[in-house]
C-alpha cells in the first residue's frame, strides 16, 4: 500500500482564500500524491474549497476537521492581527487519526515553489532517527545578549524557531501528551506570551528540536529573484502579497500565481484600509517598485476593482 505524506493546515474564515491559494502552490508542485488536513472553525469552510482543489491529480485525500477545544483562553489575541486560530496547532492529537505517525504541518501564509517531496522525506528521517517531537527551522540564536529578554521571558537558552512549517512526529507526539504539556505551560506563561503558540512550543521544547532545512522555510523577506534553491517560501510579517504594502516584492508574483488557479482575478488584494492601500500603490509606482510584479497593468485593474 502506498504512504502518502501528510500534510496540515490549520485556518479560520477570515483566511481561507490564503489557506486555499498555498494548498494549490503544494499540489501544483508535488510530484506524488499527497493527503491533506484542514483543522478549521466553520463547517462552511468545507462548502468553499475550490473545485481546482477538490479534483487535483495529486490529492490523495482531503479531511476537515472542526475545532473543538474552545473552553481554554488563548493569551495576547485582543487587537493584533491574529485570531485563536494560531492556537490550533497546539492541539493537532485530537484531530489526526491514529494511523498517521508523521505529519507536515504549514502555515497559510506559504507558498510551495518547487517540488518539496524528496526534501521534506530527507528531513523527516533525519527527525525520526532522533528523539525529538518536531523539526522547524531556527529563526533566532541567543548570542551575544540579542533578545536576551525573549529567552528569559520563555525560559529558554540556546534557540528560537519558527512554528510555520514543522516536521512533526504525532505518533511521538501523541505517547508525550504534549498538547497537554503545552496547555500547562501556556497557562503557566500567560501574559508572558508575545507570539503566540509559537512562544508555548519553543518554551515548552527549550531547544529540543531538529533543525529544519531552511529551503522548506525561506523568509520572503529575504528572497531575491533567482533563489533556484528555495522550496517554500514563507510571508512573514505584515506585509502579506494581498496587502498593497507587501505586494511589489518578487516573492508575491508566486503568491498571485496560484491565487489566479481558484480566482477569476488575477491577482489577491485586501485592504485594512482603503486609503492607506492607496498610498502604497501609488508609492510602488513612483518607485518604479511596481514592475517587479509579472502583470502591472493587471493589478492596476484588480487595484480598481477591489474599491468597490
Amino acid at each position: 500500500m502506498a504512504k502518502y505524506l501528510n500534510f496540515i493546515y490549520c485556518f479560520d474564515q477570515g483566511y481561507t482564500l490564503q489557506a486555499f491559494t498555498s494548498l494549490v502552490s503544494l499540489l501544483e508542485n508535488s510530484n506524488e500524491k499527497i493527503n491533506v488536513f484542514l483543522i478549521v472553525d466553520s463547517n462552511k469552510i468545507s462548502k468553499e474549497i475550490p473545485k481546482f482543489i477538490e479534483n487535483h491529480s495529486k490529492l490523495n485525500k482531503l479531511e476537515i476537521k472542526i475545532f473543538k477545544d474552545n473552553n481554554y483562553t488563548f493569551p495576547n489575541l485582543d487587537n493584533v492581527h491574529v485570531s485563536k486560530a494560531t492556537y490550533f496547532r497546539m492541539f493537532l492529537e485530537n484531530y489526526i487519526p491514529n494511523e498517521v505517525s508523521e505529519v507536515i504541518y504549514v502555515d497559510a501564509d506559504t507558498i510551495f515553489v518547487k517540488n518539496p517531496i524528496i526534501s521534506i522525506n530527507n528531513n523527516m528521517q533525519i527527525l525520526l532517527r532522533s528523539n525529538n517531537i518536531l523539526s522547524a527551522r531556527t529563526e533566532q540564536y541567543f548570542i551575544n545578549n540579542i533578545e536576551k529578554d525573549k529567552f528569559e521571558r520563555l525560559g529558554i537558552n540556546t534557540s528560537y524557531f519558527n512554528a510555520g512549517v514543522m516536521l512533526i512526529n504525532i505518533k511521538l507526539w501523541k505517547e508525550n501528551q504534549f498538547t497537554n504539556k503545552l496547555i500547562l505551560n501556556m497557562n503557566k506563561l500567560a501574559t508572558k506570551i508575545v507570539q503566540w503558540d509559537q512562544d508555548v512550543l519553543n518554551s515548552t521544547l527549550n531547544g529540543s528540536y531538529v533543525e529544519l532545512q531552511k529551503e522548506l522555510n525561506f523568509n520572503s523577506n529575504n528572497y531575491k529573484k533567482g533563489m533556484d534553491d528555495v522550496i517554500l517560501i514563507h510571508f512573514i510579517g505584515s506585509k502579506k502579497p494581498w496587502n498593497t504594502s507587501g505586494a511589489f516584492n518578487y516573492s508575491s508574483n508566486f503568491y498571485h500565481k496560484y491565487y489566479s488557479l481558484i480566482s477569476k482575478n488575477n491577482y489577491h488584494i485586501k485592504h485594512i484600509w482603503k486609503k492607506a492601500s492607496v498610498v502604497e500603490l501609488l508609492k510602488g509606482i513612483f518607485t518604479f517598485k511596481i514592475f517587479k510584479l509579472t502583470n502591472p497593468l493587471k493589478y492596476l485593474i484588480d487595484f480598481k476593482k477591489s474599491l468597490k
